[in-house]
Order: C-alpha cells, then sequence, then structure tokens
C-alpha cells in the first residue's frame, strides 16, 4: 500500500539492489501446530510481524525463513513466550487402566458363578426364577449391598443377561396370550410357550414351574396349593359349554357355576384347582343357544 513501507527489506539499498528471496508457502502438518499464532501470520501477509507481540526479533524471523525455506513444520519462535505444550501421557494413568479393567473382569466372572448357583438353588427350591432375585441372591453370595457399590451393571454379567432376556420374553408372550382370548387354560399356555420357545417342558426354561410364575397367578387365578397344571383346554371348556348349556336351558349362564359343572367333571375338588380364565362367554353361549 502507498506510504508504508515493505515488512521485509534486504541488505543490499538502490533499485539496483538484491531483491529478497520470494517467500515459500509452508506447508503445515495438521497434527502439529506448536503455535498457533505463526500460523495466523504465515496464512495471512498483510498482518505485519512487527504487529505480531509474539516475534520478538524480525531480523531473526527472516533469517529463519532464509534457512529452512522448504521445511514441512512451522518455526517456532520465542519458546519461552510459548504457553502451548503438548500433553504427555501419565504412565501412572496408563498403568492403573489395564488392572482396573483386569479386577472388574475378575468380579464379573466372580458374579456370573454366583447368579448361575443362586438360579440353581431357586430351581431345587421349586420356586419361580426371576432375574431380581436372582440378583439379589448373588450379591448375598459375594457380600455386597448393592450393584452400585461393585460399579457393575446387572447386562454385564452373561448369565443374568440371558435371564433378563428370557424372562422379558416370556412374560410379553403372558401378556399377549390372555389379552386375546376370553376363554382359555393355563394348560393351553403352558404349550403355546413350549412351542413358541422350541422347548417340549416349560421348566427346560429354567425359570421354575409355570403354576409358580407370577403372571400365572394373576391370571388364571392359581392358588399355593397347585402343584401341576391341570390338562384341560380350550376346546375341553368349549365341549363342556355346550353340555351344560343343554342342560341349563332358559337359565342365566353363570360363571361360577360352569366352573363348578367342569370340576365335577375332571373330578377336581374346587374350580379353583382348574387353572382357567373365563374373562366372558356371553356371545359363545348365545351363539351355542341359537
Amino acid at each position: 500500500m502507498y506510504g508504508q513501507p515493505p515488512p521485509f527489506r534486504s541488505g543490499g539499498g538502490g533499485r539496483g539492489g538484491a531483491q529478497p528471496p520470494q517467500q515459500q508457502q509452508i506447508h503445515l502438518n495438521p497434527n502439529f501446530f506448536p503455535n498457533p499464532n505463526l500460523f495466523l501470520l504465515q496464512q495471512n501477509p498483510n498482518f505485519l510481524p512487527h504487529l505480531n507481540p509474539f516475534v520478538q526479533n524480525l531480523n531473526s524471523f527472516a533469517q529463519l525463513q532464509q534457512q529452512f525455506p522448504n521445511s514441512s513444520f512451522p518455526a517456532q519462535l520465542n519458546s519461552d513466550s510459548n504457553n502451548f505444550q503438548t500433553p504427555r501421557p501419565n504412565g501412572n494413568s496408563n498403568s492403573k487402566y489395564p488392572q482396573h479393567v483386569k479386577v472388574q473382569s475378575e468380579m464379573v466372572e466372580k458374579l456370573d458363578k454366583a447368579v448361575m448357583r443362586a438360579r440353581a438353588d431357586l430351581l431345587a427350591s421349586n420356586e419361580n426364577v426371576s432375574a431380581w432375585k436372582v440378583s439379589q441372591a448373588a450379591l448375598l453370595m459375594v457380600k455386597a449391598e448393592s450393584w452400585e457399590s461393585l460399579g457393575i451393571q446387572i447386562q454385564q454379567v452373561p448369565s443374568l443377561n440371558r435371564l433378563l432376556a428370557t424372562e422379558g420374553k416370556i412374560n410379553a408372550f403372558i401378556h399377549c396370550f390372555v389379552a386375546v382370548r376370553r376363554i382359555t387354560s393355563l394348560y393351553d399356555l403352558e404349550v403355546a410357550i413350549c412351542e413358541n420357545e422350541g422347548v417340549e417342558r416349560f421348566e427346560e426354561l429354567e425359570l421354575g414351574p409355570l403354576v409358580r410364575h407370577p403372571l400365572a397367578v394373576h391370571y388364571f387365578s392359581v392358588t399355593s396349593d397347585v402343584t401341576e397344571v391341570c390338562r384341560i383346554s380350550t376346546e375341553d371348556m368349549i365341549s363342556y359349554l355346550c353340555e351344560f348349556i343343554d342342560s341349563h336351558k332358559k337359565k342365566e349362564v353363570k360363571v361360577d357355576t360352569f366352573l363348578d359343572f367342569i370340576s365335577k367333571k375332571q373330578s377336581i375338588s374346587g374350580w379353583e384347582k382348574l387353572c382357567v380364565r373365563v374373562q366372558n362367554f356371553g356371545l359363545e353361549s348365545v351363539y351355542l343357544n341359537n
């Protein structure tokens, strides 16, 4: 610009003097920026060196450019004033990290064995097996107050994670099964679960007896004295319903009376042991009457 002296002047004077060497563009290594202010200076030639507070000696700056014209790294000026330092890895933290992983891995293995032992104990006692019961029993075995105190999540323990998946799948299946059937039996539910899971008996799932499952107790009113599933299907119940309507014509069909009728046919003391679920058979009874 007119009226301002050039930023650099060669040693010779006059028009015949030697021209200063053409400044070559320095290629920066994106992984190495020791001085960000120098980067700004090189990318912006109009940013004069004498206006840069980080350049203390203009002559030394010019000499460095002439001495290293093709350097792929930007020259670092005035290292004393440069506060940027490359972080050095902490040897102590690196040595402790593998040790922490090893300790956590050993604890997970210990918990996994405790979970398998707790699950086997519940199965031997003919109780319902749930992830919550097993996890609490496993904590007692390793003498821990909670999973939070161990710094381990339940899903990190392989055997407990598999139990969670199986339990969740069976619970969802039971909810859906009873939601679409007004008349059904626990025996039908057991057959459907076994077919869906590819097993012959419900006990193979290692969730305990089906008559002890909380959802089975809830939906089918299973009492504590029931030890096995009554083998009565939905087709059997419909057949009994036809017989019951024929013998009780022009009478209102009541669920309790109908279940007592089935109990006598099955030679069972009390309809509670039938393990059946009848929400409403109003439409069925009307259809059979017609």
